[in-house]
């Protein structure tokens, strides 16, 4: 595969931004406990909370998986996978339905089936058993009985479905080059919609079962079908393994389809214990986490040269904010994971904990209005993005224009330093230009407590405003007689050491209280408006840094 010549920004990541849940991972070489120590020690090294073992098996299989992983239960957890065996003798559903059950109760946290339902089971007439077949009633009833859920995959990629020739992409990029198998193009077996439709069949006929379906449903060729399945089955989801080498080539879109789907979409790679950090895991960080382009993906398989036969082109990221990206690594799976909610609430806490320890400070550039530090923004009005002599910045018209972030950088601080960079015009009196909020966790409400910068404007002139309440206490700085002219750029801070609440302009101090300050929950943030969005701004704001400790002065931002 020819390696491109143009140079491309990359950023630099290394592991999973939170502990991710890997809900599709194929654990068969799991023999020993040595195994699973090995296998953990990876995971540590590239931000891996848990995974989902798909290979557990049925019957003694599965005892032996879960008395083998039992010290490592908190990072792997094991899924049940129902043997076909016999499917065409009498009572099959009975027993398989009742062993099932029994592995549910001895700890399986759910139940994986494969491809061989629809491509490869029959029955005795030569037909092939598909995903509605009456037999898997009693197995998908177990599974909603027991609140488990159904990783299945059906059906298998297009181009397997397509004739073997150059113009098939995994032909071209060299699948089936010198072995036929697994193509299905005149073979006998099911069209892809036959597959398709037992499966939403299956859906339907048990809508108390929840179903996720691997890779993207075997549908990532066509995103429409897609939706069409989640917008019409509330009890089906999907997760990404080995579809982010096609996912990857089309990044708006599927942008804009996480974003909109947050909620229903599952982190998987369909990886194994042999796969290395940076040739598997990290093309997964980089597609859900930066905006970098034309990288190479995760290839499920490779040739003996190494080349990625599942094809050979490069992928895009996506970007996602943070509050989707959590959704997608960790919280949409502990729906289905009720024993892994408390080891990965330790590990996202102690992921967060490391990450402020290792460089606590946040800086955020208005440089763009999609993303503010990596976060997603809602835009009101027509704020714009202008080139000053100081850089990027973003411009407010004081009448709606506002950024509302999803973040609270300062969360959970007991001691902080927030600054600001920023260029007042005029306009209104008082304006409360940077607020960041506490929010309800059940109800997301607004709460109390919140940090605000204010101006007032006196005729050609300002001062500066900084309000901070937490808890029963709060304080607000101002200094009347300390005027700063207008339309030229100046730096803010407000500190807080943990006894005395303090507030400057351009390096200097203008005011100061004693105050006892709790530190804030999470919440969000308002750029160019309060929260309620009352007393908008008329300027521009070039950057703001929030540090979890009180600064000197001599460490503050400069404004050039």
């Amino acid at each position: 595969m020819p390696k491109a010549l143009i140079k491309l920004p990359r950023t630099d990541i290394t592991r999973a931004r939170y502990p991710a849940v890997d809900f599709h991972f194929h654990g068969r070489t799991l023999r020993t406990r040595d195994d699973y120590a090995r296998l953990v020690r990876l995971m540590d090294d590239t931000g891996v909370g848990v995974i989902a073992n798909m290979d557990a098996g049925f019957g003694a299989s599965f005892d032996e998986a879960m008395r083998t992983g039992e010290p490592f239960r908190d990072r792997i957890v094991q899924f049940a996978r129902v043997d076909f065996e016999g499917i065409n003798e009498p009572g099959w559903s009975v027993r398989t339905a009742a062993e099932l059950e029994r592995c549910f109760r001895a700890g399986a946290a759910g139940l994986k089936i494969n491809k061989a339902l629809g491509l490869e089971l029959k029955n005795k007439d030569g037909s092939y058993i598909q995903a509605d077949d009456a037999r898997f009633d009693a197995v998908w009833e177990a599974c909603a009985r027991h609140n488990k859920p159904v990783m299945i995959h059906t059906s298998d990629s297009y181009g397997r479905f397509r004739p073997i020739g150059p113009e098939n992409e995994r032909f071209e990029a060299g699948l089936w080059r010198t072995d036929n198998a697994n193509n299905y193009y005149e073979t006998g077996h099911p069209a892809m919609e036959v597959i398709e439709k037992a499966r939403e069949n299956m859906h339907a006929k048990h809508p108390k079962t929840r179903f996720v379906n691997a890779h993207v449903a075997m549908l990532y060729y066509d995103m429409d079908k897609v939706r069409a399945l989640l917008d019409k089955y509330p009890n089906a989801d999907v997760e990404i393994s080995a579809s982010v080498q096609d996912l990857g080539r089309a990044p708006r879109m599927m942008r804009e389809f996480f974003l909109k789907y947050q909620n229903r979409i599952l982190f998987g790679t369909d990886g194994n214990p042999r796969r290395g950090i940076d040739e598997f895991w990290v093309p997964h960080w980089r597609f859900l986490e930066t905006l970098d382009e034309h990288f190479d993906h995760p290839a499920q398989i490779r040739s003996a040269t190494g080349a990625p036969l599942h094809g050979r082109w490069k992928i895009s990221g996506i970007g996602l904010p943070d509050d989707v990206l959590r959704k997608v690594y960790y919280e949409n799976a502990l729906r289905y994971l009720p024993a892994s909610r408390a080891p990965m609430q330790r590990m996202v806490a102690a992921s967060e904990a490391a990450a402020r320890a290792a460089g606590d400070q946040v800086v955020w550039n208005f440089d763009r209005l999609d993303r503010i530090g990596g976060h997603a923004v809602t835009v009101l009005g027509d704020p714009k993005v202008v080139d000053t002599p100081i850089g990027k910045a973003v411009q407010f018209d004081g009448v709606d224009d506002a950024l509302f972030i999803a973040n609270h950088p300062l969360a959970g601080a007991r001691a902080f330093t927030l600054e600001a960079i920023f260029r007042p015009d005029g306009g209104q009196h008082e304006q409360r230009w940077f607020h960041l909020s506490e929010q309800d966790p059940l109800t997301e409400i607004d709460t109390n407590n919140r940090m605000l910068f204010e101006i007032r404007v006196v005729g050609k002139q300002w001062y500066l405003d900084s309000f901070n309440q937490s808890g029963g206490s709060g304080k607000a700085l101002m200094n009347k007689n300390a005027l700063h002219p207008l339309g030229e750029w100046h730096h803010v801070a407000s500190v807080y050491d943990g006894r005395e609440f303090r507030n400057y302009v351009d390096g200097k101090l203008e005011g100061s209280a004693v105050v006892d300050l709790g530190p804030h929950g999470p919440g969000h943030t308002s750029a160019g408006v309060r929260i309620n969005r009352v007393f908008y701004f008329q300027g521009a704001i070039h950057k703001a840094r929030f540090t979890p400790r009180a600064l000197g002065v001599e460490r503050f931002l400069r404004v050039r």
